[in-house]
C-alpha cells in the first residue's frame, strides 16, 4: 500500500495445496474510472492509484464531500487522511490544498477514534496533576493550621511568647496573633 513497489508472491503453496493468482498494484492502475465514478469510497480509493493531476483529483473529492452531511463528511475527511498518509506526496498536496481552500478540517477528539487515545491520556494527565496540586495544598493549609493551634496550645498553657513559638514553629507571628484573637 506504501511508495514501495510490490514484492508480495503471486502463489500459494504448500505440502497438498497450491494456488496462483493474479495481483495488481493499485499504483500501476488508471484512477480514472474511480475519479468519474458517482461512489465517494471510489474516489477516495482513487488517490491509492497512480494520479496524474492530485489538484483535480482534490478538487472532485471535495465538491462531493462539501455535499454531504456534517458527520458524513467528518468521516469520510478522516479516512481521506489515513489513505493520503500512504502516499506521503498526495498527503502533501492534500494539507496545501486545504490551507488554500481555507476548509477547516475540525476533529472531536472526544468522539474521534485517532485521538480519543490521546485527548483521554492528556485529561487523564491533566486531572492528575490538577488533583495533585490541589490535594497539596489541602494539606499545606491542613498542616498549617495544625501547627497553629499547637502553638495556641503551647503560648496559652506554658506562658512562652509568641515571638519564640512562631520562630519554631515556621509560622508568621501575626497569624499567631489573629488565632490567638479568634480564641
Amino acid at each position: 500500500m506504501g511508495n514501495e513497489k510490490l514484492k508480495m508472491q503471486n502463489f500459494y503453496k504448500r505440502k497438498n495445496i497450491s494456488y496462483r493468482y493474479e495481483i495488481f498494484d493499485i499504483q500501476s492502475l488508471d484512477c480514472k474510472y474511480l475519479i468519474e465514478s458517482e461512489s465517494i469510497e471510489d474516489n477516495l480509493i482513487s488517490i491509492l492509484c497512480n494520479i496524474n493531476d492530485e489538484v483535480g483529483l482534490l478538487n472532485r473529492i471535495t465538491s462531493r464531500l462539501l455535499s454531504l452531511p456534517d458527520k458524513k463528511r467528518l468521516d469520510y475527511l478522516k479516512k481521506l487522511f489515513i489513505l493520503a498518509r500512504l502516499r506521503p506526496k498526495v498527503y502533501n498536496k492534500l494539507e496545501e490544498f486545504y490551507k488554500e481552500q481555507k476548509m477547516p478540517i475540525v476533529l472531536d477528539p472526544k468522539i474521534d477514534p485517532l485521538y480519543k487515545k490521546g485527548w483521554n491520556e492528556a485529561w487523564s494527565e491533566a486531572w492528575s496533576e490538577a488533583w495533585s496540586e490541589a490535594w497539596s495544598e489541602a494539606w499545606s493549609e491542613a498542616e498549617k493550621r495544625t501547627k497553629i493551634q499547637d502553638a495556641i496550645v503551647i503560648i496559652k498553657k506554658f506562658n512562652i511568647p509568641v515571638e519564640k513559638v512562631a520562630k519554631e514553629f515556621g509560622l508568621q507571628e501575626e497569624e499567631i496573633k489573629k488565632a490567638l484573637n479568634e480564641t
